[in-house]
């Protein structure tokens, strides 16, 4: 008889090809879900400082403790809980303008350079 069903291999609608030829563990290649998961957390999970910003705090020696940056990624989920989406961060005699979807710092300004200074596109404000 012809039409002897084998065990051994998948049984498919007539004229479907065979999907599985070929196919290895999808789940064995790539990272695993948590590597991925803490890449993830560990790159969003910090506020980040944008390459102007970074030139800024150089540029007016603002040197930031470890405590100053954890005070400040408080003020961004702080923002974030409330809806924020640009935000002036005040940090002691600093500000920060900050992104709060990317968590990223556009821009820092120390108290001197403050003096007369406008801040705009933000809408809100976090004082610390």
């Amino acid at each position: 008889m012809a039409n002897k069903i084998d065990l051994t291999k998948p049984v498919l609608p007539v004229g479907q090809p065979n999907r599985t030829a070929g196919r290895t563990n999808s789940l064995s290649q790539g990272p695993a879900f948590a590597e991925v998961l803490r890449s993830q957390l560990g790159e969003k999970g910090q506020v980040q400082f944008s390459k102007h910003a970074r030139e800024r705090l150089e540029n007016r020696g603002i040197n930031l403790t470890a405590g100053d940056l954890l005070k400040l990624n408080d003020a961004v989920e702080k923002a974030a809980r409330k809806g924020a989406r640009e935000s002036l961060v005040l940090l002691d005699n600093l500000a920060f303008i900050v992104s709060i979807a990317s968590k990223t710092v556009v821009t820092a300004v120390d108290g001197q350079s403050m003096k007369e200074h406008v801040f705009t596109n933000i809408d809100s404000a976090v004082i610390l």
